[in-house]
């Protein structure tokens, strides 16, 4: 089974015209670096058969870019405030109550996803993982995601798109 953890994209500040801080969208940059950068990792990443996000609309937004790029109805895409508001072990327990797909993209928030990927590869939780707008962890597992479990196959973040484009240009 592949787990894809994937942070939303660049988005609007905090302190934008919102009533909630679940009403930010992407910023324009954010959207056009997550079409820069998603068919760049598209090779290395495994098409989602199921999406979740959380309810936020920068998440979904990723989701539906996401999809679009992939190739892939929208239709695969669920939200679930647990991506939002849960912990790590949260998550892990809410995976292992469900029949999963041989590939499930999460696409979340940080510091959860960071957490999320310290606790299944093994790395300490509580200095945490930090995931930029954009980046994506592939993790395998045999069975289901637990904890100490998962194997990091591919690691990829917009950062390097950006590093390469000025270094090159």
């Amino acid at each position: 089974m592949n787990l894809v953890l994937m942070r939303h994209g660049l988005a609007e500040p905090r302190e934008r015209h919102h009533d909630s801080d679940s009403d930010r969208n992407l910023t324009e940059e954010g959207r056009r670096k997550l079409l820069q950068f998603i068919p760049l990792i598209h090779p290395w990443f495994p098409k989602p058969d199921v999406v979740f996000t959380s309810p936020a609309m920068r998440t979904c937004q990723t989701a539906a870019i996401l999809c679009d790029i992939f190739h892939v109805s929208e239709d695969v895409i669920q939200t679930n405030p647990l991506v939002l508001d849960g912990s790590a072990g949260e998550i892990i327990s809410w995976l292992a109550g469900m029949v999963l797909p041989s590939c499930l993209w999460i696409v979340g928030h940080q510091p959860t996803l960071g957490q999320l990927l310290s606790v299944l590869i093994g790395l300490d939780v509580f200095q945490g993982f930090h995931m930029s707008p954009g980046d994506c962890a592939l993790v395998s597992f045999q069975d289901t995601p637990d904890i100490h479990k998962g194997h990091l196959l591919s690691y990829a973040s917009p950062r390097l798109l950006d590093t390469l484009i000025t270094q090159g240009g």
